[in-house]
This record gives structure tokens, C-alpha cells and sequence, in this order.
């Protein structure tokens, strides 16, 4: 199970960075296929050793929080993933690239833009144009607040400085994530807003 996990996760990033930066022809190819098998040996090997380090006392006291873990990323995703055909609100860089901010929309505005208007904008940018609201991104990265729960699940790990640390990770790094999506015009403040609100409602 967590070799299949670690080989979809590596697909999701080098099918990512593919699409961006064309650094592999086809995410159905023979290198392709290599690449995503050896990040799951790979990946799969690191979280084994690590999980050799930890007392088994302390991977059982972790268990219902991993189920939680689980339960709020898929979740919030099916939330997330869910609203953005419904409001199909095209993104800042894609009206940037064009240099046509009339196809500017409210968060919520369900289906602002005609039919026509979207076949045009996936014929000439893709269909990743016009969906800018929610951010699945940050829905993901949000999902880190869940680290704040591990002390109600782990005795050992109650101390009031480990406590501050996992708030100051999860609270930073969401907020990071939420301002990167923005800096790079992937998304607007209500699309990323709106994320965190779901996944920490979900979690």
C-alpha cells in the first residue's frame, strides 16, 4: 500500500513538472513509467526507515491519527475538486497572459462565463485556465493541520514545546502555500480562503 501511494505521489509530481516545464515526453512512457517506479522504491525505503526508528508504542498511539490524516485529504479533495466545474473561474495568470481581465469573476459565480468562452480558453491555454476557484493546492497543504492533533493521540508527545512547534509548522506552512498560490497567479484570496476553510472543517 505504501509503495502504491509513494509511485501515485511521485506520478502527481513529475506529471506536474512534465506539464510545466516538458522535462519528460509523456506521462504514459517508458522513462515515465521508470521514473514514477523508482520514486516509489525510493520514497517507500526513506518512510521505512524512519518507521524503524519509531517505538511501536508511539505507531500505535499514531494510527487514529493517520485515519484522520486520510480522512480529511480526501475529503476536503472531493469538495474541492467538486466546485471547480461548477465555478469554472478563470485564473489571474491566464487573464494576465491574455491581457483581457473581463473574464474577471466573483468566487461566487457559478459558471460566469459562456460556453463558447471556455471552449476558447481551453483551445488556447487548457482547461487548467479556468480553474482558479478552489485552490486544490492549498486544500492539500492545509490538510498539514492535522499535525496539531498528533499530541491528543501520543502521550510522549504532549510537552507544551512540542504542542507550539507542530502549531507554528502547520499555521506557517498553510499560510506559505496560500500566499504562493497568489504570488504566482494561480489563484485570488477567496479561492485560497476558501480552501483552508474546507479542509480545516474536514479535519
Amino acid at each position: 500500500v505504501l509503495f502504491g501511494i509513494n509511485v501515485f505521489a511521485t506520478f502527481k509530481v513529475i506529471g506536474y513538472f512534465s506539464d510545466h516545464y516538458f522535462i519528460l515526453e509523456g506521462s504514459l512512457s517508458l522513462l515515465s513509467i521508470v521514473c514514477y517506479l523508482l520514486g516509489g522504491c525510493v520514497f517507500s525505503l526513506i518512510w521505512y526507515l524512519i518507521a524503524k526508528k519509531v517505538p511501536a508504542e508511539i505507531c500505535k498511539s499514531l494510527a487514529i491519527w493517520s485515519l484522520i490524516v486520510a480522512l480529511t485529504v480526501i475529503l476536503s479533495q472531493i469538495v474541492v475538486q467538486g466546485a471547480k466545474p461548477i465555478f469554472n473561474r478563470v485564473r489571474f495568470r491566464t487573464m494576465n497572459y491574455l491581457e483581457d481581465y473581463s473574464y474577471f469573476s466573483k468566487w461566487f459565480s457559478v459558471k460566469s462565463q459562456t460556453s463558447d468562452t471556455f471552449e476558447y480558453l481551453k483551445n488556447l491555454v487548457g482547461s487548467d485556465g479556468y480553474k482558479s476557484f478552489p485552490s486544490g493546492h492549498t486544500a492539500c497543504g492545509a490538510s498539514l493541520i492535522t499535525l496539531t492533533l498528533i499530541p491528543k493521540y501520543c502521550v510522549k508527545l504532549q510537552s507544551k514545546r512540542i504542542k507550539i512547534l507542530l502549531n507554528i509548522l502547520a499555521y506557517s506552512y498553510c499560510a506559505l502555500l496560500g500566499l504562493s498560490r497568489i504570488l504566482v497567479g494561480a489563484h485570488f484570496l477567496t479561492d485560497v480562503v476558501f480552501s483552508i476553510i474546507v479542509t480545516f472543517s474536514a479535519s
